[in-house]
């Protein structure tokens, strides 16, 4: 469920960057690329900066949570592996209780 939305999320997110990059490049043809203010220039290498450290984060959070599942899976596993063995265990103590029963 989570892989799901967070492609949707990755999707939605991909859609909107391209359109803020049109809008971006509409905006640099009706001003000639070049008449932008020293401020407007600035917030957009600082939005691309905080696109980028957003990328970053979403990247360590992804591998945080690929980690989380990787150790829920081995504790299963090792559940699962006690409990086959404590099986195998009372098995074998019942056949050994029921060859003692029949000498």
């Amino acid at each position: 469920r989570y892989e799901y939305f967070e492609n949707r999320r990755q999707d939605l997110l991909q859609i909107a960057r391209k359109e803020y990059a049109a809008v971006c490049r509409k905006e640099a043809k009706k001003t000639g690329g070049f008449e932008v203010t020293r401020n407007e220039s600035v917030g957009t290498v600082e939005s691309l900066d905080m696109a980028k450290e957003e990328e970053k984060i979403l990247e360590q959070y992804r591998k945080q949570i690929e980690a989380m599942k990787n150790k829920q899976k081995d504790d299963i596993e090792a559940m699962l592996l006690k409990q086959f063995m404590a099986n195998e265990y009372d098995a074998l103590a019942e056949e050994k209780e029921a060859r003692k029963r029949e000498r």
